[in-house]
């Protein structure tokens, strides 16, 4: 286990803010072995919380919260 000082501090960087889970690792597994994935080739797929997102793109979380607030109307 990690020192909860190093999970804050990590979590903090992470979009979701928290930690995967075993589970959620697994199910993306189980899902790829499937026939339902038998179309997908080569694809890498972070599973990171979207900490691979890039901000830059995204805008600041006010210009995000914006954005959402319009499409929603």
């Amino acid at each position: 286990m990690m020192p909860e000082e190093m999970t804050t501090l990590l979590t903090a960087q992470i979009p979701t803010r928290r930690m995967g889970r075993p589970a959620e690792v697994g199910q993306l597994i189980i899902f790829l072995a499937s026939d339902l994935a038998g179309y997908i080739n080569g694809a890498c797929i972070p599973i990171d919380g979207g900490g691979s997102l890039n901000t830059l793109t995204l805008g600041s979380k006010k210009e995000l919260r914006n954005m959402l607030s319009v499409e929603d109307r």
